[in-house]
């Protein structure tokens, strides 16, 4: 189960990188957009520049510029993050962090309504959480002990059963000979019968896993 909740993670890390790169060159993208925009406009303020455009407008055009040059420097450091992000997360060989290989998303960002069910996903989660998975075996395994445990307090009670094979002779050959005709036998049956005065060991011990299964259903 550990194993399967580390896999998980580093899936959802791996799906939470990809997306950060699409969501970094979509920006990228749409600051590149504004440039080109801002940069025609400052074009057209000074063509006009003899007219109707006034100084102070071509100057705050100019300085629009070159904030739209910084956001892009910016935009692109996001990109390369982003993908130096999810090269760490795949780590393969032909991707080196040291490289100035950048990763390309495939896919783009959806522009319509997605609808989801809350009771699949709940549904989903709970039949597929590790965690939910390692709290059922804690349970699981409380069960086994409080059993145990409760079994503990019942009185012991031994039953015993001996035979015993005897040779009665003068020399060993005729001992031996005794032995196989059977007619010295001996059969021994004991019981033994315990119970603990007050019996507060067992009943602690029970009280105690007791307590541990109720904390494993809670948690």
């Amino acid at each position: 189960e550990l194993l399967h909740e580390t896999l998980l993670d580093v899936a959802l890390k791996t799906e939470q990188a990809y997306w950060d790169l699409v969501r970094a060159r979509q920006e990228l993208f749409i600051t590149n957009h504004l440039l080109r925009r801002t940069a025609d406009e400052l074009d057209r303020l000074e063509k006009r520049g003899g007219f109707d455009a006034s100084p102070v407008q071509i100057t705050q055009a100019q300085s629009d510029v070159e904030q739209r040059r910084s956001e892009v420097i910016l935009a692109r450091q996001g990109v390369h993050r982003a993908s130096d992000a999810l090269k760490q997360l795949i780590n393969s060989r032909d991707l080196s962090l040291a490289g100035e290989t950048l990763i390309i998303a495939a896919d783009n960002p959806v522009d319509l309504p997605i609808a989801f069910s809350l009771l699949d996903a709940v549904t989903t989660a709970l039949q597929n959480r590790p965690r939910i998975n390692r709290a059922m075996l804690n349970i699981s395994d409380a069960t086994i002990r409080q059993r145990v445990a409760d079994n503990q307090r019942l009185p012991v009670l031994n039953l015993g059963a001996t035979v015993r094979y005897n040779g009665l002779g003068s020399t060993h050959g005729q001992s031996y000979r005794e032995l196989s005709d059977g007619n010295f036998i001996d059969y021994i049956l004991n019981t033994q019968f315990e119970v603990p005065i007050g019996n507060r060991t067992q009943q602690a011990q029970y009280r105690r896993f007791q307590h541990e299964h109720q904390s494993s259903v809670v948690a």
